[in-house]
């Protein structure tokens, strides 16, 4: 899993390098696991993972912020209308954190 994670992790790095990457909200949000969550994107899974190095070594599944949608955080620009405990938020041995419900702010 790891390879597959490097592998898609590159692939979106150039197509960034490329032409950027657009952040599209009105469909369902493409997953790719990454070693950080970049600006404006949320992610909805977090797992250890040796791959993405020190200090924290956490890959995260990576997904585009949609209204309703279930996250572990609310990038900037969204805000949250409801919170459950959830152990998929946390890479602390199961014990639950928090999940939010994403609408779009303003």
């Amino acid at each position: 899993m790891g390879k597959l994670r490097r592998s898609i992790a590159a692939a979106s790095l150039t197509a960034a390098l490329a032409g950027g990457i657009t952040v599209v909200s009105a469909g369902p949000a493409q997953a790719a696991w990454q070693c950080s969550v970049p600006p404006g994107m949320t992610y909805d899974w977090v797992t250890y993972d040796a791959d993405c190095g020190v200090p924290n070594g956490m890959s995260y599944n990576v997904v585009s912020p949609s209204e309703g949608q279930w996250a572990c955080l609310a990038p900037v620009g969204w805000n949250w209308t409801d919170s459950r405990s959830s152990s998929r938020c946390s890479a602390q041995g199961g014990f639950p954190s928090t999940e939010y419900r994403l609408t779009k702010a303003g």
